[in-house]
């Protein structure tokens, strides 16, 4: 038996490389796609296959034992996981951050305000010193004799001789 197909000008037969290219295009795509065919029978044929007679026999079966392994899932996942952590700790470290500022803020306002205390308490000090000196003035003025003019200018009426120590 032959296989092709009859024409009125005549035969072709699928399996003779003189007629057309059949056999090469089947060998090349079983050769490239054998695995993918070997792994779609084993995945799907005889899983679905086995787990139709496990049930048959009355087994039932835990899902979760026979989990398949997906490399890019589980990177997602890690991927996901790893960012969550670097938000918590980006937050732990913003609100460190934020409570340190804090305490320097309320250090200096304390700051600023003990030196803003100390000055008036300065000032006033000074302003009390400052009268007590006009009064010690005032006293000291109305106390004291008047001086007269000679007093004020010892050289004034006096003529200096420069020879006299000689």
């Amino acid at each position: 038996m032959v296989r092709g197909r009859s024409y009125p000008w005549g035969i072709i037969e699928v399996e003779n490389e003189e007629h057309n290219d059949f056999i090469k295009l089947r060998q090349m795509l079983l050769r490239s796609h054998m695995e993918e065919l070997k792994d779609a029978t084993d995945m799907v044929l005889y899983e679905n296959y086995r787990t139709q007679k496990l049930l048959s026999m009355g087994h039932v079966q835990d899902n979760n034992v026979f989990r398949e392994f997906n490399p890019l899932v589980q990177l997602e996942e890690e991927r996901r996981a790893h960012e969550a952590k670097m938000q918590k700790m980006e937050a732990e470290m913003a609100a460190v951050f934020q409570q340190k500022v804090n305490e320097k803020e309320s250090k200096l306002k304390q700051s600023e305000e003990e030196l803003y205390a100390r000055h008036k308490e300065m000032k006033t000090v000074l302003e009390k010193q400052r009268t007590e000196l006009d009064e010690k003035k005032k006293r000291a003025e109305s106390t004291a004799r008047p001086i007269t003019p000679l007093e004020q200018h010892p050289t004034k009426g006096k003529k200096k001789n420069i020879f006299s120590g000689f």
